[in-house]
């Protein structure tokens, strides 16, 4: 039976999500309280989103982000998974089959998702459904080898004189952020979040965007009059400062943009990929 999972507690969506994702080729540390942090940084919305019960049981689930962009109705594959017991039942094609019906009964214009590089079978069940690809992002990680200054710590996500809401970002991103590093992501856990910004004066130079305790960063963005090395290495040198973890990591970054070749440049590690998909609505 597929249904929505209004009436689903976090709970039973937790155990399904650790069981479906027990042998993923990414090792998923999700305590339920990361799963929650998860799911309300991608905008989750339970209306939207699809469970498959089987012997009264969550046995597969989709969940669904949901955002307006550009006056449209955009929704996002939050997470989709099996338990390993109903995979190869076709639990999988079940779900997938909601997503034209939740894009049309709700006036959808896009569904993203992103899947591993390696994982074959997700592309070839989402392409059998209507996804295209369009594009290769790139994750990356950077271990954090030196004493942090604590005295150095800055928090300039509270600053006036240059508030993040100032910030165009299309112009100093080198490319378009996928729905998990948007700007809507920030603002639905912007505590969790600290903005650091290396500033000329009164000329915004660059910002960085990073979480205080995982160190996973949301954003870099330049000048776009002076995407330099140097200035990111001064961003990285900020984030550092701010974060508890031992490494950053800066995961969905566009192949072949400048960022990528610029944190590269800096002794950024390549670990995974991933293709970014899309189903739209015709």
């Amino acid at each position: 039976m597929i249904s929505s999972l209004v009436q689903t507690t976090i709970e039973e969506i937790h155990d399904a999500f650790i069981d479906a994702f027990s042998d993923y080729e990414v090792n998923l540390d999700m305590p339920i309280e990361k799963l929650q942090e998860m799911m309300l940084t991608r905008s989750y919305n339970k209306k939207l989103s699809r469970g498959c019960f089987k012997d009264g049981s969550l046995a597969g689930f989709l969940l669904v982000g949901s955002r307006e962009i550009d006056r449209k109705n955009v929704f996002y594959d939050v997470a989709t998974g099996v338990r390993k017991k109903y995979q190869g039942e076709g639990v999988g094609d079940q779900l997938i089959k909601e997503i034209p019906k939740i894009m049309s009964e709700n006036n959808g214009s896009r569904f993203i998702l992103e899947v591993l590089e390696n994982n074959i079978p997700a592309q070839s069940l989402y392409k059998k459904y209507g996804f295209g690809v369009t594009r290769k992002l790139k994750c990356y990680e950077y271990s954090i080898d030196k004493v942090k200054d604590e005295k150095g710590t800055k928090d300039y996500s509270i600053k006036e004189r240059f508030p993040i809401s100032e910030i165009s970002f299309n112009d100093y991103c080198t490319f378009s952020p996928t729905w998990q590093n948007s700007y809507g992501s920030y603002l639905n856990m912007k505590h969790c979040y600290t903005v650091v910004l290396e500033m000329d004066g009164n000329e915004l130079l660059g910002y960085g965007i990073v979480h205080k305790k995982n160190g996973s960063i949301l954003q870099l963005g330049l000048n776009p009059n002076n995407r330099s090395s140097r200035i990111l290495k001064k961003i990285i040198e900020q984030l550092i400062q701010n974060t508890e973890s031992k490494v950053l990591k800066y995961f969905n970054i566009e192949e072949n943009s400048t960022m990528e070749t610029l944190i590269k440049d800096l002794g950024f590690t390549n670990i995974i990929n991933q293709y970014e998909m899309e189903y739209t609505n015709k």
